[in-house]
């Protein structure tokens, strides 16, 4: 199985791709990994735990798949050198392909080594059809397209251009890039492929209208808007527990602290909005109303790439 990574040089990324190899090579055991429970029996022997890794990146072009896992562990260590070393063959020489970093906004405007195809002079119709001819390149009938990169700001809804797919349509070919998204375009790029798509993040790829209606056109699956593995991963747990007893929530408290280029980016306000909303949107949507809430984070950098979250509940 192909799986392409938006993000491809960051830290989740290089974690799943690491971690993918070493599973394959029997050097760490799955747990943890969902797909291995024994309900999914049937999963495991039509797709076994084998991969292939490509993706697009806005860092470090010169870096092959190992050197960019190198560059993070040297930063955060969040996996055991020993085990990347025993998987390096498989990673080095494969590049991650330029990407696009539209409208990510100042949180990732000011991570290092820039090098996004919008700096290149391209249009929008250019850079999408850039990303498609990547995918298109590295695909087969197995592939499946996963953004994994940082939280972009909230993107101001325009019906004209993202309720339909005409209108989409429309705003990549005038350029009207403050209507768009890099994930958004990530999307797009995947879902005209016909390559199944998965958001591991809150920004908007594929839940824009227009996209859902393309998706739903060319049947092509598509899910996610948000990975949820940590203090919101407490909120999905915490919530249907109050709802199915009975127990009104009158208020709830969530505090988060980080390190690493993931804390970094979400110390900006804009893309920290985005974040703090997708966790806030968990209560609403499970408890049917809206209680008291407050929800922030904050970047600690001395953590690196631990997390800390609390929560307080009414």
């Amino acid at each position: 199985m192909r799986l392409w990574l938006i993000g491809a040089y960051g830290a989740v990324s290089t974690t799943t791709f690491v971690g993918a190899k070493a599973v394959e090579e029997g050097l760490i055991d799955t747990a943890g990994l969902v797909t291995e429970m024994p309900q999914f029996k049937d999963v495991q022997e039509t797709i076994p735990l084998v991969f292939e890794f490509g993706g697009h990146e806005i860092r470090n072009p010169e870096h092959d798949f190992y050197e960019a896992a190198v560059w993070q562990w040297e930063r955060n260590k969040h996996y055991r050198r020993e085990v990347l070393e025993e998987v390096s063959p498989s990673l080095k020489d494969v590049f991650a392909q330029p990407g696009t970093a539209l409208n990510c906004g100042p949180g990732v405007n000011a991570l290092d080594n820039l090098h996004p195809l919008e700096a290149e002079g391209y249009t929008v119709r250019e850079i999408v059809e850039i990303l498609i001819e990547d995918m298109a390149q590295f695909k087969n009938r197995d592939t499946v397209v996963i953004n994994l990169a940082s939280t972009e700001p909230l993107l101001p809804h325009a019906p004209e251009y993202h309720n339909t797919i005409d209108g989409l349509e429309c705003a990549i070919d005038e350029d009207k890039k403050e209507f768009l998204s890099a994930s958004i375009l990530y999307a797009y790029a995947a879902i005209k492929n016909r390559i199944p798509y998965v958001n591991f993040t809150p920004s908007p790829g594929s839940s824009i209208l227009a996209l859902e209606k393309l998706a739903k056109k060319l049947k092509v699956p598509h899910a996610g808007n948000d990975g949820k593995t940590g203090e919101t991963l407490v909120k999905t747990v915490l919530a249907p527990l109050f709802l199915y007893r009975n127990m009104p929530v009158e208020g709830w408290m969530s505090y988060n602290i980080l390190g690493d280029d993931d804390g970094k980016v979400l110390s900006h306000t804009k893309n920290k909005e985005s974040k703090t909303r997708s966790k806030d949107s968990v209560l609403s949507k499970t408890l049917g109303y809206q209680p008291y809430s407050i929800c922030d984070i904050e970047f600690f950098p001395s953590l690196v790439d631990n997390k800390i979250a609390f929560d307080f509940i009414h």
